[in-house]
């Protein structure tokens, strides 16, 4: 079960994550101003915009990537939540997705028992599905994806025809977030 503590810790690390996603979405928004302005008021570039969005989407694919790599192995101090969560609520995350892709046919039977119980106690299946995880070293390709993700927001980035210095904030705060607990 949650006790307060837990509860307490969680709503910490939920108003962490959407201090920083405000951040993040705040210093786009202003590129996107930037944008406009460079256009003499004008809509900007369809591609700049474009170009914005992407970003947008492939970065927050490897803040979600990270935030279950976290949930799985994080450390709970820094974290800020009890890890494991969601696999005590059986969420088919991409750690499950490519663990069921790359395990052994006896590994798969065990993820997709595990993840089809919901036992009194769960911290035996957490520490099953955990082990399984780190016999495949799910987490070198989770960092993989992040990575890749993460390279992809940077490349759409870089073809927004904006200011290097207005980029530059953005830039920053994302390497922060992607950083956050190694």
């Amino acid at each position: 079960g949650h006790d307060r503590q837990d509860v307490g810790r969680e709503k910490r690390h939920e108003r962490m994550l959407q201090r920083q996603h405000h951040d993040l979405a705040e210093l786009v928004r202003a590129l996107r101003q930037d944008l406009r302005a460079r256009h003499d008021g004008a809509e900007a570039d369809e591609a700049d915009i474009e170009n914005l969005y992407q970003y947008g989407i492939h970065v927050g694919l490897a803040f979600q990537l990270q935030d279950d790599l976290l949930d799985a192995f994080g450390d709970e101090k820094t974290f800020g939540k009890k890890t494991g969560s969601d696999i005590r609520d059986n969420k088919k995350t991409y750690l499950l997705l490519k663990s069921l892709q790359i395990a052994s046919q006896e590994q798969q039977e065990a993820l997709k028992k595990h993840f089809s119980s919901t036992p009194d106690d769960p911290e035996p299946k957490v520490a099953d599905v955990l082990a399984i995880y780190n016999t495949i070293d799910i987490r070198s390709h989770v960092e993989a994806e992040i990575n890749k993700e993460f390279a992809m927001a940077q490349e759409y980035l870089s073809r927004v025809r904006v200011d290097q210095a207005h980029k530059q904030p953005i830039i920053e705060l994302t390497d922060t977030l992607l950083n956050r607990e190694k």
